[in-house]
């Protein structure tokens, strides 16, 4: 089957997906490695407002490739990372948060 679907996902959106679904997705997708894992816990351990929205959210494990330019930081390139590495934070991420989908690679 192949589903558009746009952020925030609702339960039921995700609910009728299976494996080799196709899937696009159209909204705002946050990218996220470790650290902004590991942030973003400690904000929910301090009791602070994420200064972003996550409940129904799509977060994508990106390894980005950077280059300094006189501007600033331009992104050469944004490929999935290894999910795995996130693993040990996802489960509580996921309990504070309703976040629907994640993209990455891994197992």
């Amino acid at each position: 089957m192949e589903y558009h679907l746009q952020t925030p996902l609702k339960l039921e959106d995700i609910e009728k997906l299976n494996a080799r679904d196709i899937v696009y997705i159209s909204g705002e997708v946050l990218t996220a490695r470790d650290e902004a894992h590991a942030r973003i816990l400690e904000f929910e351990e301090k009791g602070e407002e994420l200064p972003f929205f996550l409940e129904g959210g799509v977060i994508y494990h990106c390894g980005p490739l950077m280059q300094q330019t006189e501007n600033g930081w331009k992104v050469i390139s944004a490929g999935p990372t290894t999910s795995g590495r996130m693993s040990k934070m996802t489960p509580s991420l996921l309990k504070a948060h309703e976040v629907r989908a994640i993209i990455g690679k891994g197992e």
